[in-house]
């Protein structure tokens, strides 16, 4: 999808199903990162497909390893960031396995989504086919995402107001 705003649906969607086991961050993230492929294959004038080799499940599993561990890292050496992260967005998990296992789901989720709608992706590379191109429409694509954002954003509001009691109720009992 053109420079990932319509993977905020599914990854807010799932990122709110699962909260607790995925760190939200990271998922968010990871479901948007592939998008840098064709902006860089556009803004450079590459002669490169504009869905390349992070656009397969092979190479997105690399970039989401990647992703996985520079998070992690981050995470550890600036917790501000993640404390920061952790009151917008119910952390989740925040460990190597789990930030690796949340990009990879992620990415992978990007790939998916885009495979029915673009030629040039080669999902199963170094195979050279893609067995959901036009499976779906382009309509019912986005439809699926700005109806899994439409879902998602309650789901965050709920989860967000729980958080804000818990935390209010938290705090007057150690008084």
């Amino acid at each position: 999808m053109p420079f990932t705003p319509f993977h905020f649906g599914p990854a807010l969607f799932i990122g709110m199903l699962f909260y607790s086991f995925v760190n939200v961050p990271a998922f968010f993230i990871a479901s948007v990162i592939l998008d840098l492929e064709p902006l860089a294959v556009l803004i450079f004038d590459l002669d490169y497909p504009l869905h390349g080799f992070m656009h397969t499940y092979l190479g997105s599993l690399l970039v989401a390893i990647s992703l996985g561990i520079i998070l992690t890292i981050t995470f550890r050496k600036a917790p501000k960031i993640g404390t920061f992260l952790e009151k917008i967005s119910f952390f989740g998990k925040n460990d190597m396995k789990h930030n690796v296992a949340t990009a990879i789901s992620g990415v992978w989720l990007h790939i998916f989504l885009d495979s029915f709608l673009y030629t040039d992706i080669q999902p199963f590379y170094p195979f050279s086919i893609n067995p959901f191109y036009k499976m779906l429409s382009f309509t019912a694509v986005y439809g699926v995402c700005v109806l899994a954002f439409l879902v998602g954003l309650p789901l965050y509001g709920f989860r967000w107001y729980r958080s804000q009691k818990e935390n209010y109720i938290n705090k007057q009992l150690k008084k």
